[in-house]
C-alpha cells in the first residue's frame, strides 16, 4: 500500500504547479522516507529532479526544508540512486496490483476523467486501508 501511495504522490508532483501542493507532496516524503525506507526508492526518478529544480530556484522555503530534510534521511537511510527502482520494475509491479495506469496519471483531460477516477478513488482507498 505504501508503494502505490508513494507512486501516486510522485506522480502528482510530477507536473504540479501549486506550492501548497507540493509542500503537502514533499512532507509526506519527507515523513514517509523515515516510516518506509525500503519503498521509498520508487520515488526517486520523480523525485530527485524535482529536489534538483527545488535546489536551484529555492523561492518557498518551507518546501526547501522538507527538500532538505529529505536528503538527510536519504543520507541517513543509506538510499541512493543504486537503490532506484527501474520504470519497467514499477510498471510491472502496478499491473499485477491492477493499478497499471497510475504512472501515466499525471495529465488529467476532461476525456479522460472516466478512466482516470477510478484509478485514484482505488489508490485512495487502498492506501487507506489498515493492513
Amino acid at each position: 500500500n505504501g508503494a502505490l501511495l508513494f507512486t501516486f504522490l510522485a506522480t502528482v508532483l510530477k507536473n504540479s504547479d501549486i506550492g501548497h501542493e507540493q509542500l503537502f507532496v514533499y512532507r509526506t516524503f519527507e515523513e514517509g522516507v523515515n516510516f518506509m525506507p525500503k519503498i521509498f526508492p520508487i520515488t526517486f526518478e520523480v523525485l530527485t529532479k524535482k529536489m534538483e529544480q527545488v535546489l536551484s530556484s529555492a523561492q518557498n522555503m518551507d518546501i526547501m526544508s522538507s527538500v532538505l530534510s529529505i536528503m538527510d534521511s536519504i543520507y541517513q537511510h543509506k538510499l541512493d540512486s543504486t537503490n532506484a527502482v527501474p520504470d519497467s520494475t514499477l510498471k510491472k509491479y502496478l499491473t499485477s496490483v491492477g493499478f497499471s495506469g497510475l504512472s501515466e496519471s499525471d495529465n488529467f483531460h476532461a476525456s479522460q476523467n472516466p478512466v482516470v477516477t477510478p484509478i485514484v478513488i482505488s489508490v485512495l482507498e487502498t492506501a487507506l486501508l489498515d493492513p
